[in-house]
């Protein structure tokens, strides 16, 4: 079975709350937060700190058009988050491509494509970003949609010959709702980690995990009431993460019961340090939390009980999230 080993925090849908969902823009946004947590300030010698680059994975949501090719889209129906009507089912891929899916987040997003996968995951790979593929299957068709996502990760996985499975950011991990989908990844792509998805806890749920070899289970948050239900989950040593949680006082609870990873709208510096990230400031330092809103030079930070080492730090050394 692979393993899995996921950052604390994932954006869910790439960046929800800052950007068209599941698009190439949100994937810039995803990185552009992860990008900003300290810059380097002049004058020479007042902060030596380069900026670092956490380990960044954004979830999508892959369905196919009429004419089975992967997409990006969570919901089965268009009009939530594009301008176009009708299935996804019912529309090929030409048509698709036709429709603005950023507009209805905010104007200056207008013309943003639904994007390919192969477009999607071509962009993840030259930013260093893990991908979690969830495929939004239905149980009769869950082997085409797997069959067909597959063929398209794989060649562009493995696109460049110089670029082993080794050196990616991460394989990509598989999640879906549908144990299905999940048994024909295993049968076709047994490298790559599967989780599975849970919306309710139903008898039967630890079976299809070990059916399909999930390395996790990825689970609605709000059925996560006490460390013990943390720990039912993670039975057979697989990792427990939640879904959708952007609240930093329920990520750290969620984080002390025993969560891996958090999946959250707001990938951000504040879910980062609810999460207690630890980034590398300088080459003896860090810092858990990943941000730093002030330092009153003894060391003494004033944001999210952040702690770190003793450096003077101003305002004008921080680096702004976008």
């Amino acid at each position: 079975m692979p393993l899995i080993s996921p950052p604390p925090v994932i954006g869910h849908r790439c960046a929800r709350a800052f950007a068209p969902e599941n698009t190439l823009a949100g994937l810039s946004r995803a990185v552009a937060l992860r990008d900003a947590w300290l810059e380097p300030t002049s004058p020479p010698g007042t902060w030596t700190a380069k900026p670092s680059s956490p380990p960044l994975w954004v979830e999508v949501d892959v369905q196919l058009t009429a004419d089975g090719v992967p997409v990006l889209l969570h919901d089965s129906t268009l009009e939530r988050t594009t301008d176009g009507h009708g299935s996804i089912a019912d529309m090929k891929w030409a048509e698709i491509q036709r429709l603005d899916a950023g507009r209805h987040f905010d104007a200056v997003f207008g013309g943003e494509p639904i994007p390919s996968l192969e477009a999607f995951l071509r962009a993840a790979l030259v930013s260093g970003v893990g991908v979690n593929l969830e495929l939004k299957a239905t149980p009769d068709h869950a082997e085409f949609l797997t069959r067909m996502v597959l063929e398209v990760a794989r060649a562009v996985w493995h696109s460049d010959p110089s670029t082993p499975d080794a050196s990616l950011p991460t394989p990509l991990f598989l999640s879906s709702f549908v144990p299905d989908a999940l048994a024909t990844a295993a049968r076709l792509a047994p490298d790559w980690p599967r989780g599975l998805l849970l919306d309710r806890i139903e008898p039967g749920w630890a079976d299809n995990a070990r059916r399909v070899e999930a390395v996790a289970i990825v689970v609605d948050h709000r059925l996560l009431t006490s460390p013990d239900a943390v720990t039912a989950l993670g039975v057979d040593d697989r990792a427990v993460l939640a879904y959708t949680v952007n609240d930093p006082a329920r990520a750290t609870q969620l984080r002390r019961w025993g969560v891996a990873s958090i999946m959250t709208d707001r990938p951000d510096a504040e879910m980062a340090a609810a999460m207690a990230v630890k980034i590398r400031l300088t080459e003896n330092n860090f810092i858990y939390g990943s941000m730093v809103t002030s330092c009153d030079g003894r060391g003494h930070n004033k944001h999210h009980g952040v702690t770190g080492s003793a450096l003077s730090v101003t305002h004008s050394m921080i680096g702004r999230v976008p």
